[in-house]
């Protein structure tokens, strides 16, 4: 079988990197477009991607954009006709294989995320998806009930492994991505809730822009400019605090105490604070006075974390098996 991924964010490296492994009796081409986060970690997880066009920062530049990449991507496609597409939901690349008749296998963890919902949803064949967002959030957009299959599992859960994490003395910090349609001009604490933590810990940040490096820089606080491997970072951690995005589900299914400042109520959230594997407040004075209550209680995330995962499906097995499938 000849397959095609198109891998986008270092989510998708992290989530694609142990399926293709699996996948070596099959003829597979990976493309990706210019991210600085993605490309990196590529290269740091040993996944070969042909990059193919860039990112819009602006909502003009992701319009036009996504137009030149569709161009280009749809003339390396014709070329190489693949037997089908495995995406987490990218708009350019379902646009391409829905024009050229190309089966899409997609996935999908975020319904909130409207504008790219509109864009894939509609066009894919199988859509799957965690358990504990309801289909409704997926028929609304158009797809029917019978190409929806949701699977027992967090996404992070087909990459992390049991750590031995050594609990050093300081506060990971992720900033959230602000360049995303789906947080367009929304307002953001996450500069202020940084200032706030570093007056009294020492807090290593993880920025994802330029204009967000230079931000926290000004401030004195420590950020790293080079692209990392998280994990790594967060095994170490006493505390992780983060947006509600993929390093905040990493670490709650790793026990690490973890505190959401952004997007607290998209079902995967829902799902982590509900179970105790992370916690979310309503003002930064709430989650400032919080902090040592959580550091102190990492027995308790580690042994919610290890029930939680024990319940959990082999997605990687689940996902080979689907893509195989005719």
């Amino acid at each position: 079988m000849r397959l095609w991924f198109d891998i986008l964010t270092p989510k998708q490296v992290n989530f694609f990197k142990p399926v293709i492994d699996e996948l070596k009796d099959h003829e597979i081409l990976c493309t990706s477009r210019a991210f600085r986060e993605t490309i990196e970690l590529a290269k740091i997880r040993g996944l070969d991607l042909e990059v193919i066009g860039n990112y819009g920062l602006t909502l003009y530049d992701k319009l036009v954009i996504s137009a030149e990449r569709i161009h280009k991507l749809a003339s390396i496609i014709n070329d190489y006709k693949p037997d089908k597409l495995v995406t987490f939901s990218s708009p350019d690349a379902c646009r391409v294989a829905f024009g050229l008749k190309i089966p899409i296998l997609c996935f999908n963890d975020s319904p909130h995320a409207e504008a790219v919902c509109k864009l894939t949803i509609p066009l894919v064949d199988k859509l799957m998806y965690p358990w504990i967002i309801p289909r409704e959030e997926f028929t609304r957009y158009g797809i029917n009930n019978k190409k929806l299959i949701p699977y027992k599992a967090l996404d992070p859960s087909i990459w992390i492994k049991p750590i031995r994490n050594s609990n050093k003395n300081f506060i990971l910090f992720r900033l959230e991505e602000s360049k995303a349609a789906y947080l367009h001009n929304k307002r953001s604490i996450a500069l202020e809730l940084l200032d706030r933590i570093a007056e009294r810990y020492n807090v290593i940040a993880l920025a994802r822009y330029e204009d967000q490096i230079n931000a926290i820089k000004n401030s004195g606080i420590n950020v790293l400019e080079d692209v990392i491997d998280g994990l790594m970072l967060l095994k170490d951690a006493a505390l992780f605090i983060g947006s509600g995005g993929t390093m905040n589900c990493e670490a709650a299914l790793l026990g690490i105490p973890n505190i959401i400042y952004n997007m607290k109520d998209i079902h995967i959230n829902r799902y982590l604070i509900t179970n105790k594997l992370s916690y979310t407040f309503d003002t930064i004075d709430e989650i400032i006075e919080s902090i040592p209550r959580l550091m102190d209680a990492r027995e308790e995330f580690q042994a919610n974390s290890k029930k939680v995962l024990s319940s959990m499906e082999d997605l990687k097995k689940r996902i080979v098996d689907e893509i195989e499938k005719n």
